[in-house]
């Protein structure tokens, strides 16, 4: 093994005996306790000493074979065999029949599988293998409902967004929903809720599994407006996000619990608006085993802080138009959980985080107050260029419950660092002077790794 660490290997995979009472050389020789004597000492031996190759990076995977055949044993229909106790060479209408019959027996000789048998071992191989690239998605999930509850307020904020009067002009006749033009008492009560739907993939990478996910989500919110163009609010959200991983390699399911303060200031010219916002998410893991399937569960939690900034112009008749800039960090923690299921392939699986700092540089462009339908509508598109400045490296740890001293270290690989594009747009009509519309929505583009899209549709009364 240290030849071969020493020569680049990066990932072994080790078939050990915790028992070997499955053989029926074994158990028919009538010394099988001295066996299965011999075999956990081995076992535990070996686990031993691969223990220092394993905490050094060199990804260790030791399946126990004996566990393998004992569940196979139990339960042999529905892993696919007739007979589990009696060798096929035994058996002369099997040693002399096709593979196909041969296959139905677990043993060909007492101690060697059929080629049946061997399939069965390899599927728990490859399942072991598989079984820490998926979880990468839990965390990354985590922060996406976050910031995307940061973001869709970011996109409210615009949508309601009336620019005060330069010295001198006359304000304008909409309607008072949502941002009070100069000379309209304060209000002192909003409140609003939205519902939406989120969606987008994420690339395989390294040991990483993609997936596609998507989330529906609601929210209400309480807002105050003390003054001309200066508001502020606290905001609840609820999702549901659900990915699916690639390959047929699992589900995880999300119940995400969103809380978030927000401000904005509203100028003649200048606008800025910053969100503060926590989510709570407890995660529903499931991955398909060799027969039954694994389940995990556990908590995490995500804190996003996300502003924006801009100066639009108003010399371009019924149209403003300016630069806009902004700041998103992101951080998220997801618990340890031992999964539950075919003990041969559950795991433990350790605490892990994630970061990310985006930034974002861009234009707005803002139509002048207009009548759709005959109500009084506001409306805006944003272009802008994203950077993550993080590349989300990070190393996961996990272990079989079945091997404890061989921590498997997993590298997940960079995300989406570089930059890329969103477009986001957005529009609120006043149906009465005291109700109001909003429709907002934006989606990436050319972003390595996988893009994602949002839509929301709200109502706002204002008291």
């Amino acid at each position: 093994v240290g030849q071969l660490v020493g020569a680049g290997a990066q990932t072994i995979v080790f078939n050990g005996f915790t028992t070997l009472n499955g053989l029926p050389r074994v158990a028919a020789s009538g010394n099988a306790p001295a066996a299965d004597l011999f075999a956990r000492t081995y076992f535990d031996g070996l686990q031993a000493g691969l223990a220092p190759y394993s905490a050094s990076g060199t990804r260790i995977f030791l399946l126990d074979n004996g566990q393998i055949f004992q569940r196979i044993i139990a339960d042999r229909g529905r892993y696919g065999f007739a007979n589990t106790t009696t060798p096929c060479a035994l058996v002369a209408a099997c040693i002399g029949a096709p593979k196909a019959v041969q296959n139905t027996f677990l043993s060909l000789d007492g101690v060697h599988l059929t080629e049946g048998g061997y399939l069965v071992l390899s599927r728990y191989m490859a399942n072991a293998l598989a079984a820490p690239n998926g979880i990468a998605a839990q965390a990354e999930l985590g922060q996406i409902g976050t910031t995307s509850f940061a973001g869709a307020l970011l996109q409210r904020l615009d949508a309601y967004r009336l620019f005060a009067p330069a010295p001198g002009a006359t304000t304008g006749a909409l309607g008072t929903t949502g941002v009070a033009p100069l000379g309209t008492p304060a209000s002192p009560l909003i409140v609003w809720g939205q519902g939406g739907y989120a969606g987008g993939s994420r690339a395989s990478r390294g040991f990483t599994t993609g997936y596609d996910y998507d989330s529906p989500s609601g929210t209400i919110g309480l807002e105050a407006t003390p003054m001309p163009g200066v508001r502020f609010g606290f905001a609840f959200n609820y999702a549901n996000p659900h990915a699916s991983l690639r390959g047929g390699a699992g589900a995880i399911d999300v119940d995400s619990y969103g809380f978030a303060a927000y401000g904005s200031f509203t100028g003649t010219n200048l606008f800025a608006d910053a969100v503060l916002a926590y989510g709570r998410h407890d995660y529903a893991v499931t991955r398909p085993g060799v027969v039954d399937p694994l389940n995990g569960a556990t908590g995490g939690d995500s804190v996003a802080v996300a502003a924006k900034a801009g100066y639009l112009f108003d010399a371009f008749g019924p149209v403003r138009l300016g630069p806009i800039v902004g700041l998103t960090y992101a951080t998220t923690r997801v618990g340890a959980y031992t999964e539950r299921g075919d003990p041969v392939l559950t795991q433990s699986v350790g605490a892990t985080g994630l970061e990310s700092l985006v930034g974002r540089a861009g234009v707005q462009v803002r139509a002048a107050p207009f009548h759709l339908v005959g109500l009084p509508v506001r409306a805006f598109v944003n272009v802008t260029a994203e950077h993550e400045f993080l590349d989300g490296g990070r190393t996961l740890t996990t272990s079989f419950t079945s091997t404890p001293l061989l921590p498997i270290l997993t590298p997940l690989g960079r995300g989406a660092r570089g930059t890329y594009g969103i477009v986001e747009a957005g529009l609120a009509a006043d149906v009465t002077p005291g109700v109001s519309l909003t429709l907002t929505g934006g989606t990436t583009f050319a972003r390595t790794g996988g893009d994602g899209y949002a839509v929301n549709g709200g109502l706002t009364m204002r008291f």
